[in-house]
């Protein structure tokens, strides 16, 4: 039975301060861990009734089990479990407690919501499922109640809870703990506990639905709604305007009925939907054989072989730190639908077989640390200006006289929009071309002669050295703002108003940059985030040449953060998000403060520092503070290129 005494504590550790909800099988309960002095969230599940002493036994041996992977687990867009215990007969999850809205709340305040947004938290629900899956991990109960929008527009997947007993030997599963989901956001295979396996598509399926009750403003139909009376279902963009063909299809493969007709892994419906997931060390993508060279050049204003819709970049965002924290309205792990993880042992249904997943190795993901060179080795630099609208999920730089494209040189990188990447290539002449999912082209470009630094901008008109937006100067837009700028206006001075958004379709995640061309002039600067928020503003900027204009929190300028003589250039070519960037004199003995603050570098994106010339040690870590590379000793006078493989 739940508890009914506000006050009382468990564990020694943790008082019960509310009762926040409740279920048939769980209750939750904010409260207070009066060892590290935080808020809690409590999750307190109970088994069905008319158990046997036997399936008991079972049920807490398979909950420590599954709890202490459950623990394990760390992304920033996942909830945190933080402990796990059994007393008085009931067990117990500790998580993190969740500052924010519910996105099922969020779509109740404003209806559908504008598309970019819905697909930059898509990306990141996509890795942390990417994520979970690695790890042997199914959710088992994504919905937009189970996902909470944070104050710094972060999304958060919550809920985490013991589902059910798998007996090897016996194809049947026994449910001790229900978790059939919403019917509205499960897959069919999840009503029918006696013949349905779950497995990562179910995950895809129940976000697909959420996708689209967030694109619409309403949700699908049921599973068993849509095999009695397909008519009832209807194609997100005949119930709104405007949502890009190709998200429509990503998320109408997600809702398939069949297992075996939707998409198979997270990293693949990412792609689909352009956005980034990765794989998480689980399998490696497969990149085509070398595809042979046309010799043609793709001309600007000749359309590519890409999807209709514009992809979103999507802003990986750091796990804020204690101290930084700014006090909000909070939700906390209300959703009581379907209590579900589930450990992933053997999977024999959905029309396919699921090799086994285990949890990884601790420090399985880690990448080698890097040093200045950019890779690819030579004496001249090709800089990737990804404006496309898309993601470069290939990229070919391939010498002029060779007849075919050979290897894709971006290995396991991928390029979001906005973001930039870096090749080092020996000085002559080469053949470009950058490509999207499913290897559509985005854009080639033909006998390119590199002699020093060649700036390769990449937009789906086709490319060539010039940015886009044409005149004779250049704003280089560099978002160090913690936030996605999804609106920038470059208005002349003499103009009364802001005039057109000059991003078009595109936004700018958070450590990434983004190229406008335009005549040289005075100018008035914005840049908006989600809900047309205001991030920053410059006024009476003088254009003549480049001007590389620094979106930061605190309202920006042309010079970039950190104030000095001397400039430290992030690349980031990991794989992965930089969370936390140390630049430290070489004389201190610790490293100090995190120098990102609330921002965060994408795999392909830069960040650049400003400091005073000197002697400096760098050390770059990803998520839960894990080790990407560190350098000892570099001296900084001019430029320095930090280039982190």
């Amino acid at each position: 039975m739940p508890i009914k005494t506000v006050g009382k504590m468990l564990q020694s550790r943790y008082r019960i301060d509310s009762l926040l909800a409740q279920g048939g099988m769980a209750a939750i309960y904010r409260g207070w861990d009066i060892r590290l002095n935080v808020p809690v969230a409590i999750k307190e599940m109970n088994p069905q009734p008319g158990l046997d002493p036997q399936t008991l036994a079972e049920l807490r041996q398979q909950f420590q089990q599954e709890a202490s992977i459950l623990a394990r687990l760390s992304h920033p867009h996942l909830v945190r479990v933080t402990d796990f215990f059994e007393e008085g007969g009931n067990v117990y999850l500790v998580m993190d407690f969740v500052e924010g809205e519910s996105l099922a709340t969020l779509i109740e305040r404003r209806g559908a919501l504008p598309e970019g947004e819905v697909l930059a938290w898509a990306g990141q629900l996509l890795d942390a499922l990417a994520y979970c899956h690695a790890q042997g991990v199914i959710h088992r109960d994504v919905k937009p109640q189970n996902v909470i929008i944070r104050p710094d527009g972060r999304a958060v997947l919550v809920d985490f809870g013991l589902v059910k007993l798998w007996n090897p030997s016996d194809p049947r599963t026994r449910t001790a703990m229900r978790g059939m989901g919403t019917p509205e956001y499960a897959p069919p295979e999840q009503y029918e506990t006696a013949v349905g396996h779950t497995d990562p598509r179910s995950d895809l399926y129940s976000l697909g639905a959420t996708l689209y009750h967030a694109l619409t403003g309403q949700a699908p139909p049921t599973a068993t709604l849509r095999m009695a009376d397909p008519q009832q279902f209807k194609r997100p963009r005949h119930l709104v305007f405007g949502i890009g063909e190709r998200t429509e299809a990503a998320i109408l493969k997600a809702l398939e009925l069949p297992c075996a007709q939707r998409w198979q892994s997270a990293a693949e419906m990412a792609q689909a939907l352009g956005v980034t997931a990765p794989a998480w060390g689980r399998g490696v993508a497969v990149r085509p054989a070398p595809p042979v060279k046309t010799g043609t050049k793709l001309m600007p204003g000749v359309a590519a072989p890409a999807a209709s819709a514009p992809a979103v970049a999507v802003p990986a965002v750091r796990p804020v730190p204690q101290r930084r924290r700014t006090p909000a309205w909070a939700w906390a792990l209300i959703a009581m639908g379907g209590v579900a993880v589930v450990v992933m042992v053997a999977v024999f249904i959905c029309s396919a077989v699921v090799p086994l997943l285990l949890p990884l190795a601790e420090g399985e993901l880690q990448p080698p640390a890097g040093v200045q060179q950019p890779p690819g080795g030579g004496n001249v630099t090709i800089v990737m200006h990804n404006n496309s609208g898309q993601t470069v999920v290939y990229a070919y730089i391939s010498p002029c006289t060779d007849s075919t494209w050979g290897n894709d040189d971006l290995g396991s990188s991928t390029v979001p929009n906005g973001g930039t990447f870096t090749f080092q290539v020996p000085a002559g002449c080469y053949d470009l071309k950058a490509e999207g999912s499913g290897n559509t082209v985005i854009e080639t470009e033909m006998g390119v002669n590199v002699s020093g630094t060649y700036d390769w901008y990449v937009t789906s008109s086709g490319g060539g050295q010039q940015p886009p937006g044409g005149g004779n100067a250049t704003i280089i837009m560099h978002n160090n703002s913690g936030q996605m700028v999804v609106y920038a206006y470059i208005s002349p001075c003499t103009d009364s108003d802001w005039g057109n958004d000059d991003l078009g379709a595109f936004t700018v995640p958070d450590g990434g940059t983004f190229t406008f061309s335009v005549p040289a002039g005075c100018y008035d600067l914005k840049a908006e985030g989600s809900g047309n928020t205001v991030i920053e503003t410059e006024m009476g900027v003088n254009v003549s040449g480049t001007y590389d204009w620094y979106v930061t929190s605190s309202g920006g300028g042309q010079q970039p953060p950190g104030g000095g003589n001397a400039t430290i250039i992030m690349h980031n070519n990991s794989g992965q998000t930089v969370w936390y960037a140390y630049i430290s004199p070489c004389s201190d003995t610790t490293w100090g403060n995190d120098d990102l603050g609330s921002s965060t570098v994408p795999n392909g994106g830069t960040f650049t520092f400003s400091v005073p010339a000197g002697c400096y040690d760098l050390k770059a870590e990803g998520s839960g503070n894990t080790l990407i590379e560190t350098e000892m000793g570099v001296n900084v006078s001019g430029t320095y290129h930090w280039y982190i493989p």
